[in-house]
């Protein structure tokens, strides 16, 4: 039976993920409903060695946009590159993403303060608002990381603490992708990895 979009208004979680079986590297993208104290997955497809991320990416958020309204997407920082962002942008999307991988931000961190936002930030072909915070790390070090998105910034520490509730409820997630990486499967079937997957 086809599902209906519920008209629930969701936040969603998007993640790249990859495990090792039978000396192949199997890459997948999976997107999830973010609730409290719940892991969710609603989709997980992988990636084949002729497959776009870009078009995976596609097919996660037409499938979770058949069945919820989507009001934010997290992706992490597999995301960061302006093809995906054009990705949330063609689906009209408000997302947040983590983006210090990248050089040109990396020497930003470097020098601007925290909390910061910059707005209209040149990324290659595309633009975004980049926001700039600063975690405590391990032994006491401050560790600045930067976000691109396309929110309209008019209250940082609401963004902090939305980023920080976010990042809690994807702990379940991440053991969950721990286990199967752990699993050692022995199978080269991707049928039968996807339905590992969906849950």
């Amino acid at each position: 039976m086809k599902e209906k979009n519920t008209g629930k208004t969701v936040d969603v979680a998007i993640d790249y993920s990859a495990c090792i079986s039978n000396e192949h590297c199997y890459r997948f993208l999976s997107i999830s409903k973010i609730e409290p104290e719940r892991r969710n997955i609603l989709l997980t497809l992988p990636i084949g060695p002729r497959d776009k991320s870009t078009d995976v990416l596609s097919k996660l958020l037409c499938y979770a946009m058949k069945r919820n309204k989507i009001n934010l997407v997290y992706a992490d920082r597999y995301f960061s590159f302006p093809g995906a962002i054009k990705v949330f942008q063609k689906f009209h999307l408000k997302y947040i993403t983590p983006c210090q991988r990248n050089p040109r931000i990396r020497k930003i961190l470097d020098h601007m303060p925290a909390p910061f936002v910059i707005e209209d930030y040149q990324l290659k072909d595309t633009k975004c608002n980049l926001i700039i915070l600063q975690y405590d790390g391990r032994k006491g070090h401050a560790i600045k990381i930067a976000y691109a998105t396309n929110l309209v910034i008019k209250d940082i520490d609401f963004i902090e603490k939305k980023i920080f509730s976010i990042n809690s409820s994807r702990w379940k997630r991440n053991v969950f992708y721990e286990s199967v990486r752990n699993s050692k499967i022995t199978t080269n079937n991707l049928k039968f990895l996807h339905s590992t997957f969906r849950i």
